[in-house]
C-alpha cells in the first residue's frame, strides 16, 4: 500500500491527457483507468475553497480548464494550484449556461441573469483573459434557455430542454419548448421546431457525440437531436438504487458510461454501465420535435397499441417470476441480492401483510425527531416516490406499486395499499 500510494503521488505532476478518466473529490483530481483502478492523484491546493467538483471540466490541449456556472470563471491547475486565469467582473449574467468546447476554444451558449436567459454564444479569448460574443450571421435570434442541454457533432451544435423566463411573469421560469441549431460554418442559427417533452441537464446521465442519456423517473431516455428521436428504455438493474445523479461529472469514453452518484449513506460511488447494458430494454419512441401537424392519428394510434402489448408481456412476466424474498437487509430476487433501508423494509414488510398501511405508521418509522412536522411529511413524501422508484426499476413495473389515498370518510387521513395491477406480484413475496 505504501509504494502504490508513493506512486500514485510521484505521478501526481503529470497532466491529465484528453481521453484520460478522472473525477474530482473535493480538492483532489482522481486519473482512474477503464476499469475504474485508480492509476494516479493530484492534490489541488485550494486555499479559496472553491468548489471545483460542481463545476464543468474541459481538457484543451493537456489542460484541465474548471469553468464556474454563475459567470464567467475561469480556472486552470498550475503547479498543483489552482489559479483563477480570467478577467471577468462578477456580473451572474451566464447562470447554468450550456458549456462545450470548439476548436480548442472554449464557449458558452444561453445562461440566466437579471430575470431573462441570454441568447447567444460566446468564447472565451486566451490572450485577453475575458469573454467576448461569438458572432453569427443571419436575422434569426433564438429565445435563449437555461438549465438545457446540447449535443455538439463535428461543427453543428443543437440546443434543447431547459428553462426560459415567462414573459409574463419574469419571476417565473417555464419549460423550454425550441430546439435550435447553430452551424459553425453558416454562423447561423436555425430553429428545428417544438417539442412538448421536458429535458433538464439536473436529469443528465451521460452525452456520447451523438446523444444525451436522461434519467426519467422509472425509465431512461436517450435523445438524439441530429435524428429527431427520443428512445425510452426501462432501466437496467444496475440502476435501481441511482436516484441522486452528479450529472456534471459523468463521463463516456470508449463505449461505456461512467456516472457519479451518492449512496444511501451519502458516499460517492462510481458506475461502470456499456452502452449495450444500459439499452437493452428498449419501450418505445417518438419524435424531439415536430412542426405543427407533424404527429399523425396512424403514429398515435401504433404507439398506444405498441406500450399496450409491451404493458402487457411486462406485467405477465412479473407475475410468473420466481423466488421473491423480503428479508430485513432487501430482496433476493433470482439468487440476486438488492439491498434496502431498514425503514423501506418495515413499511414494505406491513404493506404487503396487511393490504394497506396509514401514512402516520409510515412517519413513526422515519421520521426524525430533531425536524418539524411538516419536513417529516416532506421527508415521507420523498420516501415513498424514491421506494417507487427502486421497485419499477428493479421489477420492472410500468406503474408506480405503491399509492397514496385518502380516507372517504376523513379526507385528512392518508393510506397507502398496492396498485392494482401490482397485487397478484406482490402476494409471491415470501417475507423474513
Amino acid at each position: 500500500m505504501f509504494f502504490s500510494l508513493l506512486t500514485l503521488l510521484l505521478l501526481s505532476s503529470v497532466p491529465v491527457q484528453k481521453n484520460e478518466l478522472f473525477f474530482v473529490e473535493g480538492d483532489t483530481l482522481k486519473i482512474y483507468n477503464a476499469d475504474l483502478k485508480l492509476e494516479r492523484i493530484q492534490i489541488i491546493h485550494n486555499p479559496q475553497k472553491i468548489k471545483l467538483d460542481e463545476m464543468h471540466t474541459k481538457i484543451i490541449e493537456d489542460q484541465l480548464y474548471f469553468l464556474g456556472q454563475m459567470s464567467g470563471e475561469v480556472y486552470r491547475i498550475e503547479e498543483n494550484e489552482i489559479l483563477r486565469l480570467d478577467k471577468t467582473t462578477d456580473h451572474r449574467m451566464t447562470i447554468n449556461a450550456n458549456v462545450f468546447v470548439h476548436n480548442d476554444t472554449l464557449l458558452k451558449y444561453g445562461g440566466y441573469g437579471y430575470w431573462s436567459q441570454r441568447n447567444f454564444i460566446i468564447y472565451y479569448d486566451m490572450k485577453t483573459a475575458e469573454w467576448e460574443v461569438y458572432k453569427k450571421r443571419g436575422d434569426f435570434n433564438p429565445n435563449g434557455q437555461y438549465n438545457g442541454l446540447s449535443i455538439k457533432k463535428n461543427k453543428i451544435i443543437v440546443f434543447f430542454g431547459g428553462s426560459v423566463v415567462n414573459e409574463n411573469d419574469r419571476l417565473e421560469s417555464i419549460d423550454n419548448t425550441k430546439v435550435v441549431r447553430f452551424d459553425f460554418n453558416s454562423k447561423r442559427f436555425e430553429e428545428l421546431g417544438e417539442t412538448n417533452q421536458l429535458f433538464h441537464f439536473r436529469n443528465l446521465i451521460g452525452a456520447t457525440s451523438e446523444y444525451v442519456v436522461l434519467a426519467d423517473g422509472k425509465y431512461l431516455l436517450k435523445v438524439d437531436p441530429f435524428a429527431n428521436q427520443v428512445s425510452r428504455y426501462i432501466r437496467p438493474n444496475v440502476l435501481w438504487n441511482y436516484y441522486s445523479f452528479k450529472s456534471i461529472q459523468n463521463k463516456f469514453m470508449l463505449g461505456n458510461f461512467y456516472i457519479v452518484s451518492r449512496n444511501n449513506l451519502g458516499e460517492i460511488e462510481y458506475l461502470k454501465i456499456s452502452e449495450e447494458e444500459m439499452f437493452k430494454e428498449p419501450l418505445d419512441s417518438f419524435p424531439l420535435y415536430a412542426k405543427k401537424n407533424n404527429y399523425t392519428q396512424t403514429y398515435i394510434w401504433s404507439s398506444l397499441i405498441l406500450l399496450t402489448l409491451l404493458i402487457f408481456i411486462i406485467i405477465r412476466n412479473q407475475i410468473k417470476s420466481k423466488q421473491l424474498f423480503l428479508t430485513p437487509k432487501g430482496f433476493i430476487v433470482k439468487n440476486v441480492f438488492y439491498p434496502l433501508l431498514p425503514s423501506e423494509y418495515e413499511v414494505l414488510k406491513k404493506l404487503i401483510k396487511n393490504k394497506r398501511l396509514n401514512t402516520q405508521e409510515v412517519l413513526t418509522i422515519i421520521q426524525k425527531n430533531n425536524l418539524s412536522y411538516a419536513h417529516n411529511i416532506r421527508l415521507k413524501d420523498q420516501f415513498i416516490k424514491v421506494l417507487n422508484i427502486k421497485l419499477t426499476t428493479l421489477f420492472k413495473i410500468l406503474e408506480d406499486p405503491i399509492l397514496q389515498n385518502r380516507e372517504e370518510d376523513d379526507r385528512r387521513v392518508k393510506y397507502l395499499e398496492i396498485h392494482p395491477n401490482s397485487k397478484l406480484f406482490f402476494e409471491r413475496f415470501i417475507i423474513n
